[in-house]
């Protein structure tokens, strides 16, 4: 499922038009538009704010936008493994790093 796939999703899960939902992001109906067909060529994204919105509207779990997209968050994920994890080897398995993040994620918020 690309991120668009996923931004459609959520957008008719909380059964909202293009322009409804630009509203409630406070964007425009055509970048809503682009993000969805995944026609932009910049790859535009929402910004984590705005996709964590979407995620507690839209009753979606926490790391919904990052699962499975594994080549958008690698570096981030990168810098927080090491962070977290300072002695460990250089190489890393990021799906595995996404993984990890995501269940700690999933602690914090109770689930």
């Amino acid at each position: 499922m690309t991120y668009g796939d996923k931004v459609k999703y959520a957008r008719e899960r909380l059964k909202m038009t293009r322009m409804e939902f630009a509203t409630f992001l406070k964007t425009t109906h055509s970048y809503v538009a682009n993000v969805e067909n995944n026609k932009d060529d910049k790859g535009r994204r929402f910004g984590r704010k705005k996709e964590n919105e979407i995620i507690k509207a839209a009753d979606l779990p926490p790391g919904y936008f990052v699962d499975g997209d594994v080549e958008n968050i690698q570096v981030k994920n990168e810098e927080l493994f090491y962070r977290l994890f300072p002695n460990a080897k250089k190489k890393v398995n990021y799906k595995e790093a996404a993984d990890f993040i995501d269940l700690i994620a999933k602690i914090k918020s109770g689930e």
